[in-house]
């Protein structure tokens, strides 16, 4: 695809890769992984769309939770130079910034024509139109956090208790009812282990197991992403 293109590099958007990401490290010793992470209950939202992906509400948190938290310890651990990270709505909303520092972390020199890919059109195939029809589209930053215009409250509950500490973790607030079970469910992760080996993301406020069990207001991204 590459040289089809005239492209030195070439990348693959795959959002399963989280869960596959130490094979790829091996795979790939020199590859860079940009992991790309977007609040699990637009991406539930996103997935009811489509035909292949209609979860549940709880079918669809647990899902978000495991594939983005398999990307957690390989990824980390390959440091600043190989792996970074950002949010799809810090993307949408603030493009320019975000892909300068993108570039940064490649190498690559940042190009006024990544902010309107849009207008080269066939980008998307006539077989991908149902899932990536917004690819053909510039970023529409009102499409960050939809679930709060569109979710059913009672659904919002149901996720948050799933996966609201990897919510916290990524710097998406918690419906309040939720909020206190979900910073003891990051202060238990992150006191055993298992949240070892994560640098601060974006958005990721820094604090320690007994700031998160303690401070009442402080709150703490492979997209499966699909359409957008």
């Amino acid at each position: 695809y590459a040289r089809r293109e005239g492209k030195p590099r070439w990348g693959d958007k795959t959002p399963g890769n989280t869960r596959i990401a130490p094979q790829l490290i091996a795979q790939f010793p020199d590859a860079q992984f940009l992991h790309i992470v977007r609040d699990g209950r637009d991406v539930y939202l996103s997935w009811a769309r489509l035909r292949w992906a209609r979860y549940d509400v709880r079918t669809a948190a647990r899902r978000w939770k495991d594939w983005v938290r398999c990307a957690y310890a390989p990824l980390h651990r390959l440091g600043p130079q190989r792996f970074h990270e950002i949010r799809y709505e810090d993307l949408i909303r603030s493009p320019r910034a975000v892909l300068e520092g993108v570039c940064r972390f490649l190498g690559e020199t940042f190009s006024e024509s990544m902010l309107h890919y849009h207008e080269r059109g066939g980008w998307v195939p006539e077989e991908g139109q149902d899932a990536h029809r917004l690819l053909s589209q510039p970023p529409e930053p009102s499409r960050a956090y939809t679930w709060k215009r569109a979710m059913p409250p009672e659904e919002v509950r149901i996720f948050d208790a799933i996966a609201g500490s990897t919510l916290l973790r990524y710097g998406y607030d918690v419906t309040p009812g939720r909020r206190w079970q979900a910073r003891m469910q990051l202060g238990v992760e992150r006191f055993s282990g298992k949240g070892r080996g994560m640098s601060q993301g974006p958005g990721v406020a820094s604090f320690d197991v007994f700031d998160t069990l303690l401070t009442r207001d402080a709150f703490f991204v492979q997209v499966q992403d699909t359409d957008e």
